[in-house]
């Protein structure tokens, strides 16, 4: 994670100090907040806003942070995994985060903009492995976020979908889900994206899901260079 002490015994106002002190080292730190009532897992999240932009983004890389709104995210674990996340284990941690952290949330991000995510994950979670292509596309349909079908940028066994959020004349949020299907169109993969870019991409790019998940992952997680196309 980025920031190495022991965070099992300490309290949120221990952590938010240290963190305080380490973040301080690459600007002017403005808030920390840790959300602790995340009791279904093992670790806390810390919320942390910079004087600027360009603080922000050094944080997010120094310390290995993802961002949500205007906050670099630190996943605190409290010990080590002691098992790989399961799919159902991933939404329902994104859910929670924006559920049960919605008070730190609301110091970065608009209450549209959590609604927006949550409808996301709530939706796509519903997506397995091994499910035909008919059965995916049912979940888009049945869902209402009104999500548009795109032509696949690379692989004629990929199927997009796009949608949007909290669009205003100088900021929007996208969303990209890609389902990859095998021969017999079962689903082998897929990965939801949220991005301040139409096309997906740019340094804002958030994971919020993946099918199959990766253990080594906490979502959200910055977007990797092959985001659009694994």
């Amino acid at each position: 994670m980025g920031l190495n002490f022991n965070v099992a015994g300490l309290t949120s106002e221990e952590l938010e100090h240290l963190i305080t002190e380490r973040c301080a080292a690459f600007g002017t730190v403005k808030r920390v907040a840790i959300c602790d009532s995340l009791t279904i897992v093992d670790y806390k999240l810390a919320f942390i806003a910079m004087a600027t932009p360009a603080e922000l983004a050094t944080v997010i890389k120094e310390v290995g942070a993802t961002s949500i709104g205007d906050a670099a995210v630190i996943r605190l674990d409290l010990k080590p995994a002691s098992r790989r996340p399961g799919i159902a284990d991933i939404a329902a941690i994104g859910v929670a985060a924006i559920a049960v952290c919605g008070a730190l949330f609301g110091l970065f991000v608009s209450a549209e903009q959590r609604t927006a995510d949550a409808a996301y994950l709530q939706t796509f979670s519903k997506a397995e492995l091994g499910q035909s292509r008919k059965q995916v596309e049912g979940i888009v349909a049945a869902s209402s976020l009104g999500l548009s079908a795109q032509s696949p940028a690379t692989k004629p066994n990929r199927a997009t979908f796009a949608g949007s959020c909290c669009v205003t004349p100088i900021t929007a949020s996208y969303y990209n889900l890609s389902a990859d299907y095998d021969a017999s169109d079962h689903l082998v993969l897929a990965r939801l994206l949220k991005s301040k870019s139409a096309d997906g991409g740019g340094d804002q790019c958030l994971v919020l899901f993946e099918i199959p998940s990766l253990a080594d992952k906490t979502y959200p997680y910055a977007c990797p260079a092959n985001a659009r196309n694994p």
